[in-house]
């Protein structure tokens, strides 16, 4: 069966093959959970309350050890220098979604192949069962090409953004039906 990676034709004719740091290139990422520690920067305040709106209804929020998954990629580096602050952004996400009680998986600067990839090891995983929400995040520069906005990983590939729900939309994600998915891109230019 082929993974997403080799039947998505968006870009494909554009994806360009080059290797920013030389130690990159298309080597293979496990899809594992993030186990360093993560440090308290901050001082975080759970509510004990949950709003509910009975017009609009809610999505149930209230497991302890099925709340989420946070799936986080963070690209420093680029042909063109380092994103600063980055790591700034990465200790705050990951002590936020820890605080709320997710299950995060943490990638920093992987290339276009390592994320499609990722992102079909975490789809046939048994990760997203049964979960309350999943967020993605990607920390990155963009680009514009024909006035539509892409997401740029270590090798310079673009991604779509609309490529990126696409994999998570009832469809291509059946795990993720009637759950909230959240979608971050604190991209720079």
């Amino acid at each position: 069966m082929a993974s997403y990676a080799d039947t998505t034709h968006s870009l494909s004719k554009n994806r360009k093959n080059k290797d920013i740091t030389n130690n990159v290139v298309n080597r293979f990422i496990e899809l594992k959970p993030y186990d360093e520690e993560i440090s308290a920067l901050y001082s975080m305040t759970s509510s004990d309350k949950f709003h509910k709106d009975n017009k609009l209804g809610t999505y149930k929020m209230e497991s302890k050890d099925k709340r989420g998954v946070l799936f986080l990629v963070n690209i420093i580096k680029y042909s063109g220098g380092t994103r600063y602050g980055a790591n700034h952004d990465k200790k705050f996400l990951l002590e936020l979604f820890d605080c709320m009680g997710f299950k995060i998986f943490y990638y920093e600067d992987i290339n276009y192949a390592q994320y499609t990839n990722l992102i079909d090891q975490l789809i046939r995983s048994n990760h997203l069962d049964n979960i309350e929400c999943f967020v993605l995040g990607i920390l990155a520069q963009d680009c514009n090409i024909h006035n539509m906005k892409y997401v740029c990983f270590i090798d310079e590939n673009p991604i779509n953004i609309e490529e990126i729900y696409n994999r998570f939309n009832n469809i291509n994600c059946k795990t993720l039906i009637n759950k909230p998915k959240i979608f971050l891109f604190p991209i720079c230019r």
